[in-house]
């Protein structure tokens, strides 16, 4: 969709308008779509089970930015500890360790 197609549906439904104004909406909309791309994150949490390699993840998933696993500190309370990334390059296809 071209800015010309979004001002005459624009003029069609409302009546015509200034450009000025017409700009301004269409601004308004691209950084409205921007904030929401930016901030549209969600958290998902599962529980891990003993000898299972492979999990679901959430339908919709882009982008996964980091994964930490519960675990009890050494004064008996709870924190999150990070899994490091594990670069693509150092699996072998078909391995299964």
């Amino acid at each position: 969709m071209e800015v010309k197609d979004i001002i005459s549906q624009v003029e069609s439904l409302f009546g015509r308008k200034p450009n000025r104004y017409l700009m301004q909406l269409i601004n308004d909309g691209l950084m409205d779509i921007a904030s929401k791309r930016l901030s549209n994150e969600d958290t998902a949490v599962t529980d891990l089970m003993e000898g299972q390699r492979f999990y679901e993840m959430p339908p919709g998933l882009l982008k996964i930015e980091s994964v930490e696993i519960k675990q009890s500190n050494t004064d008996g309370g709870l924190e999150f500890a990070p899994i490091r990334k594990i670069d693509r390059s150092a699996i072998a296809i078909g391995d299964e360790s």
